[in-house]
């Protein structure tokens, strides 16, 4: 109100108000950043916590903005969950992902190029879900000469792409520390393969 310059709520309970905003409707976040700096400052976390970079974006009030590469730049320090997923991104995804130091949910659907600098800055962070082509990744790590790569992070892991190549022992030496797999049944990778491997350390095999 004109006379009273301060908000009439908390600030907790005014953040809350608007944290509810967002989530209810997306869309509408460039217009709930600019109410206020303190608000700004409150939702900028919770906008860049899950970025997606697709072609294929979906509708709906809960649609996710849709942000250019370089928003990475400036706000990759909130980024905890992020999907490529678009022809151009191949390149540079080091960098993009440099950008994002506590990223832990990174999805790789794209036709990345693994070159020992994408692979270093993988293993550089903390993450522990993955969703990626390991057939295309397992060809950069030899074509680079980096045998000895191991996630010891990743603990929930989901394989696509057309097929799987490597064997259930050649993923376990990746990513030791699993506990949940997904990938698709007419890939070449038994399932039976898969639970012998890992053994009573898989809860949640799809």
């Amino acid at each position: 109100m004109p006379n009273q310059p301060e908000p009439v709520f908390p600030p907790e309970i005014e953040e809350i108000i608007f944290s509810l905003c967002l989530q209810s409707n997306l869309r509408e976040s460039g217009n709930l950043i600019l109410v206020a700096r303190r608000v700004y400052q409150w939702l900028r976390p919770r906008l860049y916590e899950l970025l997606m970079f697709n072609t294929i974006w979906p509708h709906g009030p809960h649609q996710r903005p849709k942000f250019k590469i370089d928003v990475l730049k400036v706000h990759g320090r909130y980024v905890r969950h992020i999907l490529f997923w678009s022809a151009k991104f191949n390149q540079n995804l080091e960098t993009h992902l440099a950008w994002c130091p506590n990223l832990v949910n990174l999805a790789i659907w794209n036709e990345a190029d693994y070159s020992s600098a994408l692979v270093n800055q993988l293993l550089s962070l903390h993450i522990t879900h993955l969703s990626f082509d390991i057939t295309a990744f397992h060809g950069g790590v030899w074509k680079n000469s980096m045998p000895e790569t191991s996630f010891k992070s990743v603990t929930h892991l989901d394989l696509i792409g057309s097929e799987i190549a490597l064997k259930a022992n050649q993923i376990k030496k990746y990513f030791p520390s699993v506990t949940h797999i997904a990938f698709n049944g007419d890939e070449g990778l038994s399932a039976v393969d898969v639970l012998d491997c890992w053994k009573g350390q898989l809860e949640v095999l799809i």
